[in-house]
């Protein structure tokens, strides 16, 4: 834990003595505006280097997050040492505590996030912001004591009117559901079958979030709270199908390989989420989603939203082919462990699939950032001349 918290300190405080630059619109107004009223001379005032400044920020938040996860996993093994030594009956509280209050300090985050970019250079209203670096500061001195779209940024401000600080207090709100979620999980879902309840939370939240977007996609109704409001009640399925999740590992893991077993899980499922990510904008790269299309918001775009929305919301029911392999229970856990064997044919698919899909995430991630690079369709290019 020492290792991974320095490791993100010297991150943080590096991208805090740097400059972010300038922005690219001189104005946050041209980024609403239309290709036809972009005169030559309001494009010649975009800062057509902004990209190649945020690279290097990109680099270090990488290099930080290894730091992050690595410390992570580490406080989460010790977790499981703990959480293995409470009675079966109420064996899950520990980690569900542990849970509620990490959810409580994410909530103070958003507070400070939706505070301090609520600025007009964010495409807020307040009169002041703080940068990067100094939010970087801030972090650091903090330190001393699941496939998605990739027009989903675009389509919130530009499509349902949503201000950074309204999505923070969402985000706050959220927050609170999410941790109030794992509290009566911990109290009342010790004995749910974890199956049943993945797979129902997991269409709750993709019919939810199915409804909303098309809604607002094909201007059957647009408006910030009811774009933002989904994501508050997602928290509800979604508390119930992480904390369950943190229950399977505690009955999964053995005495004396806590932290393995913590650090393969973990792992996988950090790199799972930057793997979704590349892979969705590989995916989006082929439709006409960008910012400028959003704001375009024509007929065609909207179909083009709808499909890249059908492929996102396909990936993520198709997760639930893999949940018969998930068990019902501690007992049945408990069974599968004792006589369920090993493979060493598993072993080596599993270390490989996470391999490959690191480097995968690494390379597509780093070519993203120069230009060189950028153009090319891996790194969700147009393609280079």
């Amino acid at each position: 834990m020492v290792i991974g918290w320095t490791l993100s300190f010297a991150m943080l405080l590096v991208m805090a003595c740097m400059d972010a630059g300038a922005p690219y619109y001189p104005d946050n107004k041209y980024a609403t505006m239309e290709k036809e009223e972009l005169t030559p001379e309001i494009t010649a005032t975009f800062n057509e280097a902004a990209h190649q400044v945020g690279g290097k920020f990109i680099v270090l938040m990488m290099i930080a997050a290894i730091g992050y996860v690595g410390a992570d996993v580490a406080a989460d093994a010790m977790m499981v040492e703990v959480a293995q030594r409470e009675p079966e009956a109420t064996r899950g509280y520990t980690q569900t505590t542990i849970n509620m209050v990490r959810t409580a300090f994410v909530t103070i985050s958003s507070i400070l996030t939706g505070l301090a970019f609520n600025g007009k250079d964010y495409g807020g209203d307040f009169n002041f912001s703080h940068s990067f670096p100094q939010f970087m500061v801030i972090l650091t001195i903090c330190c001393l004591p699941n496939f998605t779209i990739t027009c989903a940024d675009a389509m919130q401000p530009y499509w349902a009117g949503a201000t950074p600080l309204n999505q923070k207090v969402i985000a706050i709100i959220g927050n609170g559901i999410f941790a109030v979620t794992l509290y009566f999980t911990g109290k009342y879902g010790l004995h749910w079958s974890w199956r049943s309840m993945h797979a129902i939370t997991i269409v709750a939240v993709t019919v939810l979030d199915f409804v909303v977007t098309m809604l607002t996609t094909w201007n059957i109704f647009r408006n910030q709270w009811f774009w933002l409001g989904a994501p508050v009640v997602e928290n509800l399925p979604y508390g119930i199908s992480f904390v369950i999740g943190t229950y399977v590992i505690i009955e999964l893991a053995g005495e004396g390989n806590e932290g393995a077993v913590y650090g393969l899980v973990g792992s996988i499922a950090n790199i799972a989420i930057p793997l979704a990510s590349t892979l969705s904008k590989n995916v989006d790269s082929n439709f006409d989603v960008t910012n400028a299309n959003i704001v375009d918001d024509s007929t065609h775009v909207r179909s083009e939203v709808t499909y890249v929305l059908i492929i996102r919301y396909s990936m993520n029911l198709a997760g639930l082919i893999f949940l018969p392999l998930l068990p019902r229970q501690k007992a049945e856990t408990q069974q599968l462990k004792l006589n369920g064997g090993s493979s060493r044919l598993m072993g080596i698919l599993t270390a490989s699939y996470f391999t490959i899909s690191l480097c995968w995430t690494v390379m597509v991630s780093i070519m993203s950032i120069y230009p060189s690079s950028s153009c090319l369709v891996i790194a969700r290019g147009t393609g280079c001349d």
